[in-house]
């Protein structure tokens, strides 16, 4: 529906298990991940897999709940990226959830 609604043709899209990579990983311009934040022995992976496969100049967006604790995650993350965030409550018809989106890119792109 956001392809239609912002005029684009096409937009790609793939499973990824962060935790296997390929000799011959992809590269990408964006990276949009929801809720990919969950289980802490896979935080380590998931930093490697973005540090391999975020072109340069490239940058993720992330979302996830803010009831879902990433301290941890995020500095790991902040070794190699910096990032902003943007904390959002989202509503429903019955009901509401708060959600943190984040917008990422390596420390060295970052004035």
């Amino acid at each position: 529906a956001n392809v239609l609604l912002n005029n684009l043709d096409s937009v790609s899209t793939i499973h990824v298990d962060w935790t296997k990579t390929t000799p011959q990983q992809q590269t990408y311009d964006w990276i949009v991940g929801s809720e990919v934040v969950y289980h802490r022995p896979t935080y380590d992976a998931l930093v490697e897999f973005l540090l391999k496969t975020l072109k340069p100049y490239g940058t993720i967006f992330l979302a996830k709940s803010t009831s879902l604790p990433a301290d941890t995650f995020f500095a790991k993350l902040t070794q190699h990226f910096k990032f902003k965030k943007l904390d959002k409550v989202m509503r429903s018809e019955d009901r509401e959830f708060a959600i943190s989106l984040y917008a990422i890119k390596r420390k060295e792109e970052v004035p």
